[in-house]
């Protein structure tokens, strides 16, 4: 009868969860606290611009999203599954909205173009509607998936979090928030993971 009625509990708050998800605000993506052009020394970065990665052997491309204030100013960034070849051409770039997205992640875009790790090679608008990813995130420092039991959900603005508790694996499928180095970005896209797990 316990195991029946966890059962039920848990499929209920499961449900529930779903729904929250469904009516997080997705109010237009920019909003005061999502800067869309930012610069630094003599570079400018506007949203919409695509990034190459210098140091792999294949091309591998992300795109820069928006300076997000309320999250440590990070930079949100979404990387493309692109395997081709070099999009030399600026008018090509347009290729990479019909690749899967790899991964979104926050990560400091004018570090990496100082270290030499990849550099702007184009722009493409975002498409209208954008609506920023959904990140996992918990209170716990250094609670792994399996430890902490104060995870949530959150989407555009930490205030809009919808509570988890334990970490369940309907929703590890979703990125932990995290500004990443640059290093680590350039691992994960030409690897596939990058090495903070």
């Amino acid at each position: 009868m316990r195991a029946k009625l966890a059962t039920n509990y848990h499929s209920l708050k499961d449900r529930w969860i779903d729904f929250r998800i469904r009516l997080i605000p997705h109010r237009p993506f920019l909003r005061r606290h999502q800067l869309r052009r930012i610069s630094k020394g003599h570079k400018t970065l506007k949203a919409g611009d695509i990034l190459k990665v210098k140091t792999a052997k294949k091309p591998h491309y992300f795109q820069f999203l928006y300076l997000d204030a309320d999250y440590m100013a990070g930079h949100l960034i979404r990387a493309f599954q692109y395997s081709g070849p070099n999009l030399d051409n600026p008018a090509d770039l347009h290729r990479l909205y019909s690749c899967p997205v790899q991964f979104y992640t926050y990560t400091r875009v004018f570090e990496g173009i100082k270290h030499g790790l990849w550099d702007i090679v184009g722009h493409i608008p975002l498409e209208g509607g954008f609506k920023p990813p959904i990140f996992r995130s918990t209170d716990d420092l250094g609670g792994g998936d399996s430890i902490s039991d104060k995870w949530y959900l959150w989407c555009g603005r930490k205030e809009n979090r919808i509570r988890l508790g334990l970490l369940n694996d309907k929703y590890k499928n979703y990125q932990e928030d995290a500004i990443f180095p640059p290093e680590a970005v350039v691992k994960w896209i030409t690897t596939g993971h990058h090495g903070y797990t």
